[in-house]
């Protein structure tokens, strides 16, 4: 009611109750609705973004070998969708699906996050932090389930970088050398951390 003009997003929808996907036929279909205290709530210039993992593997499955187009890849999702979702539901929604990501998406996608270590490595040691090539290769090739997305370069990084480099950091610091610049590589399909 008091922000008009928003913005609403709603994820997971497959785990909503199914009287919540019933909410939404009134909103849908006048723009409004009332809220327990009858007050009059305009959904009229309110966009609403629900997202779902509900068509997950037929998504995975249909682009496999190539990538379709929206309207192929919408149609051989809707069987899943339909298990899910009321065909009332679904016929009043848009359906946007989004393809798997590919190796190139994923190496952005891990670089944007190595970039993130390399701010905080900046801001808190003053020291530069580089990455050779091999590092977004490993962590790219090492996503071995396309389910996972960019959550697995993620984990991989926090669970397989992150507490190394805070090791060796913290190791330096005890010795009270100082922590200049830091190095990221591959070696024998593992992380090294060199630090100067």
């Amino acid at each position: 009611r008091k922000n008009p003009y928003s913005v609403l997003l709603l994820d997971e929808m497959e785990k909503a109750h199914p009287s919540v996907h019933d909410i939404f036929y009134q909103i849908f279909d006048k723009g409004s609705i009332s809220d327990s205290e009858g007050r009059h709530i305009d959904f009229r210039n309110t966009i609403i973004i629900m997202t779902s993992n509900a068509a997950d593997s037929a998504v995975v499955n249909a682009c496999e070998n190539s990538r379709p187009d929206v309207p192929t890849l919408t149609q051989s999702i809707f069987p899943e969708l339909q298990k899910h979702f009321k065909p009332a539901f679904l016929g009043r929604a848009t359906i946007v699906p989004y393809f798997p990501l590919n190796d190139e998406e994923m190496a952005q996608i891990a670089t944007l996050s190595l970039n993130r270590i390399r701010k905080r490595v900046q801001s808190h040691y003053k020291a530069s932090f580089e990455f050779h090539p091999d590092v977004i290769d490993l962590l790219v090739n090492m996503n071995d389930s396309p389910e996972t997305g960019a959550r697995a370069v993620e984990q991989l990084i926090n669970r397989q970088l992150m507490p190394d480099l805070a090791n060796q950091c913290i190791v330096r610091m005890s010795e009270n050398k100082p922590v200049e610049v830091v190095t990221v590589h591959v070696e024998e399909g593992k992380f090294k951390i060199q630090i100067q």
